[in-house]
């Protein structure tokens, strides 16, 4: 089975919000939906769509405030291309959905053909974004001796006997590298590392949170993961891969 995209629709007339879904479901969508925007961050994390369709102008949290507590946040889903749906056809007011951090804007009432193919153009281009950054990555791994770590994720199923699967053997490396962490952005170096995660020597460690972006020298796309362990003294951290 082909795999299906998910959307999380954010409007607070509910017969538009039914429209919508409606819509989206025969074209072979998952949907999810919210009434604001405080809702709509709450079924981000939960849901994990690969897109959101959101109103501008909701109670509670606008479509606005909802867009920037996501692009500000530390969370995987900061990224998720976000359409906006508004009856405002200023063009400042456009604008300001762009500057935002929206990706595109569709005006009320609907023209669903309009909305689907951008819908489909985002997620086209986010496949491609994923494609490219698994094909540098497995040539990262190659490079340093790395066993591939997305065919591993796509062929090995968790062991189903309650035993802790034995984890792959770690590979020393020096690889340069810059490590993310919210707004903070900070250069490391890979000393060792495998398929589950890696270590880095970082000089400024005080500065990570628990999720940080690790983009390896040659690398367009970051590898995301968690921070799990730090020795500040020593400069020394360890990450898992998510």
């Amino acid at each position: 089975m082909s795999y299906q995209s998910k959307i999380l629709v954010v409007e607070d007339q509910v017969d538009l919000r039914s429209i919508i879904t409606e819509e989206l479901l025969e074209h072979g969508y998952l949907v999810d939906e919210a009434e604001n925007g405080q809702q709509g961050l709450s079924r981000i994390s939960e849901y994990a769509p690969d897109l959101i369709i959101s109103d501008i102008n909701m109670p509670i949290l606008d479509g606005y405030g909802m867009l920037n507590e996501l692009r500000s946040s530390d969370s995987a889903s900061n990224d998720t291309p976000f359409i906006f749906l508004s009856a405002l056809t200023d063009k400042s007011n456009v604008l300001s959905g762009l500057e935002y951090g929206a990706d595109d804007y569709v005006t009320k009432p609907i023209d669903f053909d309009i909305l689907l193919a951008k819908i489909e153009a985002r997620l086209r281009q986010v496949s491609k974004i994923t494609k490219r950054h698994n094909h540098e990555l497995i040539q990262l791994c190659k490079a340093l001796g790395v066993e591939d770590p997305v065919s591993h994720a796509e062929t090995q199923s968790p062991a189903d006997d309650g035993t802790e699967r034995r984890k792959s053997p770690r590979h020393k490396m020096s690889v340069p590298a810059v490590v993310q962490s919210g707004k903070y952005a900070t250069p490391c170096t890979i000393v060792d590392g495998s398929r589950e995660g890696c270590r880095i020597w970082c000089e400024n460690l005080e500065f990570l949170s628990d999720l940080v972006e690790l983009r390896p020298k040659g690398v367009s796309e970051p590898m995301r993961g968690r921070l799990v362990w730090r020795n500040e003294e020593k400069k020394f951290a360890g990450i898992e891969f998510s």
